[in-house]
This record gives C-alpha cells, sequence and structure tokens, in this order.
C-alpha cells in the first residue's frame, strides 16, 4: 500500500536500558521498547496484512499490559490509565482477527487433505475470505482513526519523559519480588479454579495470567536465580502451548457453528456443505476434549504442591536479594 503510514516517522526507537537504573527509568526504557514494536509490527500490518506482523503486535501489547503494574508507584493515573485503556482496546480490536489468521493456517495445513476439491472446502475457503476481509476492513479503520493516533501519541511523550536520569531506588528490586508474587498467587489461584471445574473461560483466564507472569519474569532477569528463573519459564511456556492449543480450538468450534447457522438459510446446492461443516464441527470437538485433557495435566504439574514450593522458593528472591543489590 503506498500510503504513508500516519505515525510511523514520529516513532521513538527503543532507548538502551541504564546501566543502574531506576525502577521508573528500567519499566520505562522497557515499556518504550515495547510501543516501538507495537508501532512497527501494526505498521507493517497496514501496509500489508499478514499474521506474523498481526501476532508479534499482540505479544507486545501482552508484554505492555504485564508490564504497567511496575509504573503505578512512580506514575499518576493520568499517565498509566490511557496506557492501560488503549493497550486493552488494541487487545481486543485484534483478537478475532487473530482467531481467523489462525483457521486460515488450519485450513491451508490439515483441512485440504480433508476436503480438497470438495463444495465444503471451497465454501469454507469462501466463507473465510470474507470474514478475514471484513474484519481486517474493520481493524484498518481503528488503527487510522484520530482516537488512536491521539492514544499513540501520549504513550510515546509520556514514556519519554519518564528516561530521563533517576536516582537508583534501594526499594526497587523488592517492589520488583512484590508484583511478580502477587502475579504468581493470582496465576496460581486461576489454575487451581479451573482445575476444579475447567470451562473455556477459566482455562483462557489461566492462560492470560501464565503470559502476564511469564513476561514479568522475562523483563527482569536480575531479579532472580537464573537457573530456577528459566526452569519455571520454560515450564509456563510449556503450558501456554497446551492452553493455546486448546483456545484456538474452541474459537474454531465457535466458528465453524456461525457458518453452519449461516448455511442453513443458503440455496440447496450449499447445504451439503453444511453438514460437513457439522460433521468437522464434532470432529473438533473430539479433538477440543483430548486436548483439554492435555492441558489440564499440565495445569495439575505446574499446581502441584511440590512445584508451587519450588516457586514460592524462587519468588522470594533470597539469591537476588544478596547478589543483586549492587546491580
Amino acid at each position: 500500500m503506498s500510503q504513508e503510514l500516519p505515525y510511523s516517522s514520529q516513532t521513538l526507537p527503543p532507548t538502551p536500558r541504564p546501566a543502574v537504573p531506576s525502577l521508573q527509568s528500567l519499566a520505562a526504557a522497557i515499556l518504550q521498547a515495547q510501543v516501538y514494536q507495537i508501532d512497527q509490527q501494526l505498521g507493517a500490518w497496514l501496509e500489508t496484512p499478514n499474521a506474523d506482523a498481526l501476532h508479534e503486535a499482540r505479544i507486545a501489547i501482552r508484554r505492555t499490559r504485564a508490564l504497567l503494574p511496575f509504573l503505578k508507584h512512580s506514575l499518576s493515573k493520568q499517565l498509566t490509565r490511557p496506557l492501560a485503556q488503549g493497550m486493552r482496546w488494541l487487545q481486543s480490536a485484534t483478537s478475532h482477527q487473530r482467531d481467523l489468521d489462525v483457521l486460515l493456517g488450519l485450513l491451508r495445513k490439515q483441512m485440504r487433505g480433508e476436503f480438497k476439491k470438495s463444495i465444503t472446502y471451497s465454501m469454507l475457503s469462501s466463507l473465510l475470505a470474507r470474514d478475514i476481509a471484513d474484519e481486517q476492513h474493520r481493524v484498518r479503520i481503528m488503527l487510522e482513526s484520530e482516537v488512536y493516533r491521539d492514544l499513540r501519541s501520549h504513550w510515546v511523550t509520556s514514556l519519554a519523559a519518564l528516561l530521563s536520569p533517576a536516582p537508583q531506588d534501594p526499594r526497587a528490586l523488592r517492589f520488583i519480588h512484590k508484583i511478580i508474587r502477587a502475579s504468581y498467587d493470582d496465576f496460581r489461584r486461576a489454575a487451581r479454579n479451573a482445575l476444579r471445574k475447567p470451562t473455556p473461560r477459566r482455562i483462557h483466564d489461566v492462560r492470560i495470567l501464565g503470559k502476564q507472569l511469564r513476561y514479568q519474569l522475562e523483563a527482569f532477569p536480575h531479579a532472580y536465580d537464573p537457573e530456577r528463573r528459566e526452569k519455571l519459564l520454560a515450564r509456563l511456556k510449556k503450558l501456554q502451548n497446551a492452553l493455546g492449543a486448546f483456545c484456538d480450538l474452541e474459537a474454531q468450534v465457535v466458528l465453524l457453528k456461525n457458518w453452519r447457522n449461516e448455511l442453513r438459510h443458503s440455496p440447496r446446492k450449499h447445504r451439503g456443505a453444511g453438514r460437513e461443516l457439522r460433521r468437522l464441527q464434532k470432529r473438533r470437538r473430539r479433538e477440543r476434549a483430548a486436548i483439554k485433557a492435555k492441558a489440564c495435566k499440565a495445569l495439575q504439574k505446574i499446581a502441584a504442591p511440590k512445584s508451587h514450593k519450588r516457586c514460592k522458593k524462587l519468588l522470594r528472591g533470597r539469591e537476588a536479594s544478596a547478589s543483586g543489590g549492587g546491580q
């Protein structure tokens, strides 16, 4: 697309982290890098819509939301609230587009072999192409709106102002530990709730809280023992893969149901495709049940008392407090 992107030329590049930062300047530098990443990926998507750019932008949005609690003690609500609201808005605005992109990838990899040259495959392709085109148009309008430009301008200005040198806060490390322990407690509580009653909503909540905990741990590597931190991150990533597969299938079952209902009122020649979609929907439900069992097994491992004890020991940050005080 030849048109000029509405904000690319004004984007500030990521600022190197200070060698001895205050918590405020460190968190602001990390957040500014994430805003820059969001800007670049959404700009690339506006120029040529593709699933990878949108996925990378959504990861940066989630990272930004996970790191906002670290600025609450040093920033006013006038600064943090627009950033939090804007990121929530962006996450919600691009959610359905991401679901469609995932389903398109599944259609290309799996369904083609099952329904090659069938009316179901061609009908499903046309329905998906239509929905993707409609959703891309909606997302484009939102990203090119004055509302988004104003929000983005506020983010960049506010974060740039926080990067001025500031004295090292001796309480910063304790504050990092406190925030991350609270995130872990929320995550484990959600995991236990999901194990008691593994509904799609509860599993989705565990997935989101697990991502938040993971991004916070990745942002402050100096705050914890490296070996134990890497082990916890590996367990979180494995869990997220299992939960992500379940949530993707859940979204696909809903989309297939909507399309099947739509085909009920189509011409007679399309009703055979509707019946095939119903069979496909049932197959996806069986797959979802198997993946759900796998996800619950991963949840049981990370919520087990032994795992909980290891996590609590790590998140107390004793080793980091002893060795990281001079960092």
